[in-house]
């Protein structure tokens, strides 16, 4: 069965989008998004909705390239647990091999996403079934997490609330939960066994799930939602993106 190299991710798609000479800039642009969002799914997961806006000049198009690319999912599913209520990227001066349609270079890839705090629950849960009650509230500054841990092989009556911030692991891909405090009930907890509720814990979020090789540069806990920024390698794009193939 004939298979066609990929750009992995909406990239290398965009090569397939320069068809019509005779286009017009906006409507080569229509193409060219036309084209990436309906291979996104096979790239970042599927969507309730994908929008990509192109932008450069006819000419532009028809060579491969590509000056700016904005790409913004709807509640993205990256995996079976972890659903994203929003992605987007920003990719800088694309260039495609239109011919082999390969991905040639990219300058600079920018991501955000925004995961709320029901999405975080349901991926906590079904990934830490161990954890007994466990929960997670974002309010401005903070993350307080809620479970019923065992300690010695025994678990708590009640449950032990943990607040806390989330910092990126170097390569940031993984977020870890940092406490600041514990208590049970209005009983405060000693320091070592914060500690080892955190252990238990990390990371709290595992992005590495996504075909894209996310480098978390800055969290923000926002009311409800915890909003992350970040890069791309356009090195490790471009490995991913032309070792990878697109369903026929």
């Amino acid at each position: 069965m004939r298979r066609r190299t990929a750009a992995g991710v909406p990239l290398v798609l965009l090569a397939l989008s320069f068809a019509g000479g005779g286009c017009v800039t906006r409507e080569a642009e229509r193409i060219a998004e036309r084209r990436v969002n309906a291979l996104l799914p096979h790239y970042l997961g599927p969507a309730d909705r994908y929008e990509t806006r192109v932008r450069d000049t006819a000419s532009g198009l028809l060579r491969g390239r590509m000056r700016h690319v904005h790409v913004e999912g709807r509640r993205v599913r990256v995996s079976d647990d972890l659903t994203l209520d929003n992605l987007t990227l920003d990719l800088a001066n694309v260039s495609v091999d239109t011919k082999a349609k390969r991905l040639k270079s990219i300058e600079a890839i920018a991501f955000t996403a925004t995961l709320g705090e029901a999405g975080a629950n349901r991926y906590l849960r079904a990934r830490r079934a161990d954890l007994p009650e466990l929960s997670v509230r974002f309010r401005p500054g903070e993350a307080t997490v809620r479970a019923r841990p065992e300690f010695a092989g025994v678990a708590l009556p009640i449950p032990l609330v943990v607040r806390g911030t989330l910092t990126p692991r170097p390569g940031g891909a993984q977020l870890d939960f940092t406490p600041s405090g514990a208590q049970v009930s209005v009983v405060p907890i000693p320091g070592g066994v914060v500690r080892f509720a955190a252990e238990r814990l990390n990371p709290l979020v595992d992005l590495g799930v996504l075909k894209l090789p996310v480098r978390v540069e800055a969290v923000e806990v926002r009311e409800g939602t915890l909003f992350l920024r970040g890069t791309v390698d356009p090195a490790d794009l471009l490995r991913a993106a032309n070792a990878s193939a697109v369903p026929p």
